[in-house]
């Protein structure tokens, strides 16, 4: 049986029982992660995994020189501290663990994927070298390529998500922005939260600019156009019972999203993931990830496509 296509499904239409994914590297970032998780668990009667990924050793021939048990011995020592870890945090929750082998990226997307979980939930890494500046800590790049949605808890306490604090749901007025609106609802209703829906419009001219002064009355006009549309599509796609300000903001998409969410001091921004594709998106990294990376909040990442031809959300 192929996989579920999870990238453009409302929850509910995806099929009940399927769990959350919590990659653990036993720091308190992941613990973060794992009471969040537990918590959401607990609200949709979801099961938790709790996942570790060990590395491959540098040589492994060198290491068996030292005597042969080493790798038991490490795979044992890592289900006793695994085992521990969920005892603390999920003790009284169906939540099982896993230990996997390779890189750690790769190994979480592949779990995610073979058991068809409904989100992957983990930390983000709070490492800024120059290789995570290039190529993207192991949450942006689990975001670049999970199927499924990515929920990125960020370095600071997880207490305003689980406070229902205000939710920020971007959209590029695409077809594949839509693929995010339905998780959007799912927290909103889970947490007693209010959708502040945005969008993110290149900079124009600002009032007292040479600019502004010669095209005001284009640039005032497309401001009136992208106010009117955010305005409709909020109407239009979002239930009233949940949807708050509409927005439109201007400047570069990461860092304005980030800007607003500190604005509104947002305590989840839902987005999809669709942009960059190819060796731009290698080194720099899509909107979705660079909002990762940069937001002061938690951060849902939904894979982005076509919906199909009815997405009427009624």
């Amino acid at each position: 049986m192929n996989a579920i296509d999870m990238s453009s499904l409302p929850p509910s239409e995806i099929a009940p029982g399927l769990g959350l994914l919590v990659p653990v590297d036993f720091s308190a970032a992941s613990a973060r992660a794992s009471r969040i998780a537990v918590s959401l668990a607990q609200k949709w009667a979801a099961q938790v995994t709790f996942v570790h990924v060990l590395a491959p050793l540098a040589d492994e021939a060198e290491v068996l020189a030292f005597g042969s048990h080493f790798l038991a011995q490490r795979q044992t020592h890592t289900e006793v501290k695994l085992e521990a870890w969920r005892q603390t945090h999920a003790a009284d929750q169906q939540a099982s663990c896993e230990i996997l082998h390779g890189r750690d990226f790769e190994e979480i997307v592949s779990c995610a994927a073979v058991r068809r979980v409904e989100m992957i939930i983990m930390a983000r890494s709070g490492r800024a070298g120059i290789i995570e500046q290039l190529l993207g800590s192991t949450a942006e790049r689990v975001v670049r390529h999970a199927k499924c949605p990515v929920l990125v808890i960020n370095d600071f306490d997880e207490a305003p998500l689980l406070e229902a604090g205000p939710l920020l749901l971007t959209t590029d007025f695409s077809p594949a922005s839509r693929a995010a609106f339905p998780w959007a609802e799912r927290f909103a209703r889970t947490f007693d939260a209010k959708i502040t829906l945005a969008n993110v419009q290149e900079p124009m001219g600002l009032p007292g600019t040479r600019e502004y002064a010669r095209f005001y009355q284009e640039i005032d006009a497309l401001r009136a156009q992208a106010d009117a549309q955010i305005t409709a599509l909020r109407d239009e796609s979002l239930d009233a019972s949940l949807s708050g300000d509409a927005e439109v903001v201007e400047g570069t998409p990461h860092r304005a999203i980030c800007r607003l969410a500190r604005r509104l001091k947002a305590a989840l921004i839902v987005m999809s993931s669709h942009g960059r594709t190819g060796w731009q998106r290698a080194l720099i990294g899509s909107t979705a990830e660079l909002v990762v990376r940069h937001a002061p909040c938690a951060v849902l990442v939904i894979r982005g496509s076509d919906l199909p031809t009815n997405t009427d959300p009624e």
